[in-house]
């Protein structure tokens, strides 16, 4: 964009754009559909950045803004400072949001939006906005984008809907566009061979029209995303190949210089790397050196105190920005990947994942056999679901059966991308023995473990928990009463079978109307740890960018703390 240009109009969060593309028009909504995740991020993070400092900006988020921020902080931007000088707003959806934008209106958000202030000259923008419009009926679609687009007129303001992944499929995206229609303008990213490409359905700006452009687009150094000519994407690309696929020195020149970039947690107290490694602090400073490199080789880390979310966060990171000539390579440093997150890191963009107990040596080996590899499988996940596809439930221990029962498909349905396998073990007592001893001798350890009873056995699901380890598990769970409660037993890991064992005992439990021992549970770990007490819950602390989320204590200057569709985020004082 030119620098000239007028400061007060709301900009694109895309660098090096033409200015009747760049520059956003008031009274108008624009819709951008980002194959990416990280592309999705950075587009909503760099619009908010440019534009603060001449307008009020409202984000209405589907995450915790908590996690936005870090995403903000990892692509270089300190929206937090903007929050406390009350220059950015940011509103969170309530539960069950697609059935009551579909039964109130897309006018009743908008209401609520005015209800807490929104400025009239403020930039909104709705972050994965997939659920904005309801896709699945097209008259409703385009009224919702029609109402959109006349609130935004009458307040000359400016909106911008950024939707996910989810809606390109054909059926979805054609809908969208037809919505988008009543837009000023409609646009997609997505990625093709390592870079990415602004392809323009239409856009109307107060200085001209564009319509069917396809604009390259790289991310720079700096970790934005920017246009870049024609030449210099071909002459990038060949530059790259000519890197990997020759990557020792001609006959009669120099040698060629590798460059590998190490997080300084990956090496262990006393590894020395070699004088040609280039060694940064974390994750984020990962990401920013390998921006500055055509084809990478990026060695990250997996340590007791490392996120998982972080960590695949910058494998994909890694992947999608350095195409198929970045190498990625992770490795365990005091801490070993479960057989799920291998699964996930390598679906995700990694090359190798070197286990803990390999020297320095053994990397050093790991990376010259990746030297000249070409990653050949492209990356096409949805971020978000695939990490859910191997994030456990979030309960553990006995369940009611029909808890019992919901636990176990959720955690199916979301190991199915992964084809991570899981395990129910149905017991049968011994004689002597009540249900009640089972479940209290049963001692779980993870999170996504559940078990329950009805009224001859004992039901335990194991998540990610492969087939050959069943009598380990099992061991770990009920000790030396493993072989004295329970005399029989039957195990599958089909999970065809264990959802017709699941819908068994689901209506063996409505029709029986089997107990809930829940209390009885309580009474046990009360009689083995003693009475329970209550400590500080768990939040973000005193950090700066933490949101408060009590319904209660949101709202300020007698403003309401929530709506039917949005939440009000500000900072916990």
């Amino acid at each position: 964009m030119d620098d000239s240009a007028d400061t007060s109009a709301v900009s694109l969060g895309i660098g090096h754009l033409p200015s009747h593309i760049a520059r956003l028009a008031r009274g108008s909504v624009y819709g951008i559909v980002a194959d990416d995740f990280g592309v999705r991020t950075n587009v909503v993070v760099r619009t908010l950045a440019d534009n603060l400092a001449s307008r009020e900006c409202v984000l209405v988020l589907d995450c915790a803004p908590a996690d936005f921020l870090r995403w903000a902080e990892l692509s270089g931007a300190d929206l937090t400072t903007a929050i406390r000088r009350k220059r950015l707003r940011i509103f969170t959806k309530q539960n069950d949001w697609s059935r009551k934008i579909l039964q109130q209106g897309v006018t009743r958000l908008l209401a609520e939006l005015e209800d807490f202030g929104t400025p009239r000259d403020a930039l909104v923008i709705f972050d994965k906005a997939d659920d904005l419009l309801t896709l699945g009926d097209p008259s409703v679609c385009q009224q919702q984008s029609r109402a959109i687009q006349e609130w935004c007129s009458q307040r000359e303001q400016v909106a911008l809907a950024v939707f996910s992944r989810a809606v390109t499929d054909p059926v979805k995206l054609g809908l969208l566009r037809a919505a988008g229609e009543t837009f000023a303008g409609f646009a997609r990213i997505f990625p093709s061979k390592g870079f990415y490409h602004l392809e323009i359905d239409h856009w109307f700006s107060s200085e001209g029209t564009v319509a069917g452009r396809t604009i390259p687009l790289l991310m720079s150094p700096r970790g934005r995303l920017e246009a870049v000519s024609r030449d210099r994407l071909e002459s990038r690309m060949r530059s790259a190949a000519e890197r990997v696929r020759l990557p020792q020195a001609m006959p009669g020149s120099a040698p060629r210089t590798e460059r590998i970039i190490v997080s300084s947690q990956s090496l262990a107290a006393g590894e020395q790397p070699r004088p040609e490694w280039v060694v940064v602090d974390g994750f984020p400073e990962v990401l920013r050196a390998a921006r500055d490199a055509e084809a990478p080789c990026s060695v990250v880390h997996f340590a007791p105190e490392t996120s998982l979310r972080e960590l695949a966060r910058t494998v994909y990171t890694l992947r999608r920005e350095g195409g198929e000539f970045a190498r990625i390579i992770v490795r365990e440093r005091g801490r070993r990947l479960r057989y799920p997150s291998d699964m996930l890191l390598i679906k995700l963009g990694a090359n190798l994942i070197v286990n803990e107990q390999a020297s320095l040596r053994g990397l050093h080996l790991c990376l010259e056999s990746l030297r000249g590899q070409v990653f050949g499988r492209a990356v096409d996940l949805d971020f978000d679901t695939a990490l859910r596809s191997v994030t456990v439930t979030e309960v553990e221990g006995y369940l009611p059966a029909v808890t019992f029962c919901d636990a176990v498909r959720q955690s199916l349905d979301r190991s199915e991308l992964m084809a991570v396998s899981a395990l129910l073990a149905v017991l049968s007592l011994a004689p002597g023995y009540a249900l009640t001893d089972a479940i209290k001798a049963c001692r779980t350890r993870r999170q996504g473990d559940v078990v329950t009873v009805d009224a001859e056995c004992c039901f335990v699901f194991l998540s990610a928990c492969p087939e050959e380890e069943v009598q380990t598990a099992l061991t770990q769970l009920f000790g030396a009463g493993l072989d004295e409660i329970f005399n029989a037993r039957t195990v599958t890991s089909d999970p065809s079978l264990i959802r017709a064992a699941v819908a068994e005992l689901e209506e063996r439990a409505e029709r029986l109307d089997l107990p809930d021992l829940s209390a009885y549970m309580r009474m046990a770990r009360r009689s083995r740890h003693g009475p329970f007490i209550p400590g500080k819950q768990a939040g973000y602390g005193d950090d700066p960018s933490a949101m408060a989320t009590d319904r209660e204590t949101a709202g300020r200057g007698g403003m309401p703390a929530a709506g039917d569709l949005v939440r009000k985020q500000p900072l916990r004082a």
